[in-house]
Order: C-alpha cells, then structure tokens, then sequence
C-alpha cells in the first residue's frame, strides 16, 4: 500500500505541480492547475481512480456519489426514495449504463483544491468534492462527440467546467445533466411554473427548450469574458449562445445562471 501511495503521489505531483502551482484563470490557458497540499491531491487522485475502473467495469455503485448527484440522475420512485429526493438503484443504473461507454478512461486533472478536484475524462468529465473527509463524485459525464468543444488547456478553470457541464450532455441528449447545470433562477427563467410545479419550474417546458438549443450543431466554440461566455454553435447552424455564469455551492463550482 505504501509503494501505491507513493506511486500516486508522483504521479499527482507531476500532474498538478508541486508547491504552490499557478492559480487557474478563467480567461487563458493554464497548463498548471491549481494544486492543494500533496496528500490532498493523492486521495482525490486514488479515489477518481477508483470510481472510473468501477465504472468501466460496471460495477459503481451510489455509494461512490454526492446526494446532489444522485438527485441529478437517480429518479426516486418510492415514497421512501422521493422523501431523500433520489434512488440509489436508479443511480447504479445509470452508471451501468454510463460507465462501460468509457474507452481509456485516463484523467487528465483540471484543477485540485481542499475541497472540489475536476478532472478530464475521455471527452467527458469528473467533478469530486470532499465531504465528511471522503472524496465523492459530485459529475460525471462522457461520450462527448469528437470536437464538442475546444477548451484545450484553457479548461483548467471551473467556468470552463460548467459551460461544458451544461453543453456537452445535449449532443448525447442527456437533458437531465444539462438541467442540473443551470441555477434555479435560470430554470424559472427559461420555463416558469405552471401550476402544480412544485419545483418552482416546468420540467417539460425546460426539456423541450433544452432539445432546440443546438438545432443540428455538431460541435461548437467558446470566448469568455469575465462570467460570461459567447458559444457559437458550429455545424449546420451558426447560432450563438450567450451563457451567463454564477458561482454555485463552492467557490470551485460554477453554474450556468442564463442562457440568451
């Protein structure tokens, strides 16, 4: 165990930079992501590592995730499910799904702080947070189409993170992962309650404006200024997003809080 750990902590030194690093930036490249303590960057490191060989495998499971995440992709179904507002057999599910789509599965790291590490994952992307003093993934998404998007090292900042989050799920029409990218404010916006939406949004409404946002593109392209990014759609259309950005629970999480 002790030749492993120091396996992963090389490997982890030489991925996000020993000592302080370089603070990530929203606006440039940034090949040095931001590092935490070493032994910090081990755990985030050995536990990603685990859930994506469980996940090619097949064989993740809830346990490995956030509450917010299951939210996200484990619909409750009993009375007991919809009281905690997840189901975990619904959530292993989906990562038996999901997982085995995986093709490397090599992580490239993103950034690493005390509390949230992103990284990149064979054209899609991871997202774990430490609660409790354990490392649970908060995102996960992959399959990404080829040229989906052109972050590059540029995406070694969160506002990348979340335009990506809330993009590159509608190309494989997994609207309910776009859905969890956008704030409150922003669903309300988009598709204001009718009654007896006790979400304070319609949901159908939100689906069906979420299918029409790429309109036949099949890629696109991202300039941002500040916490707003212009994407252009690229493809079939030549249409133009305006996302506006907002920091989400913790300050490494962003959200897309508008979309025009």
């Amino acid at each position: 165990m002790a030749v492993r750990n120091g396996i992963l902590l090389a490997l982890a030194c030489c991925a996000f930079g020993c000592g302080r690093g370089t603070p990530p930036t929203a606006d440039g490249p940034n090949p040095n992501p931001q590092s935490a303590d070493p032994a910090n960057i081990v755990a985030a490191t050995f536990a990603a590592t685990e859930f994506v060989v469980a996940a090619k495998a097949g064989t993740a499971t809830a346990v490995s995730l956030t509450d917010e995440f299951k939210k996200v992709i484990g619909e409750p179904i009993t009375p007991g499910e919809r009281e905690k507002g997840f189901s975990d057999p619904a959530a292993t599910d989906w990562l038996k799904v999901l997982g085995p789509r995986l093709k490397s599965g090599q992580l490239r790291p993103i950034l690493a702080g005390k509390e949230v590490a992103l990284f990149d994952l064979d054209a899609g992307l991871l997202r774990l947070v430490k609660i409790d003093g354990k490392w649970k993934v908060d995102w996960f998404h992959a399959g990404r189409p080829a040229g989906a998007a052109n972050f590059n090292e540029d995406r070694a900042a969160s506002k990348n993170f979340a335009i990506a989050a809330f993009l590159d799920p509608l190309f494989t029409n997994n609207f309910e992962l776009s859905e969890a990218a956008l704030t409150l404010d922003a669903k309300k916006s988009l598709a204001p309650a009718l009654g007896g939406d006790a979400r304070g949004y319609n949901r159908g409404t939100l689906r069906g404006k979420l299918k029409s946002i790429l309109n036949g593109a099949t890629g696109y392209t991202v300039v941002m200024t500040g916490d707003k990014a212009t994407v252009t759609l690229t493809g079939s259309t030549e249409k133009k997003l305006t996302l506006s950005l907002s920091v989400g629970a913790r300050p490494e999480i962003w959200l897309v809080s508008g979309v025009d």
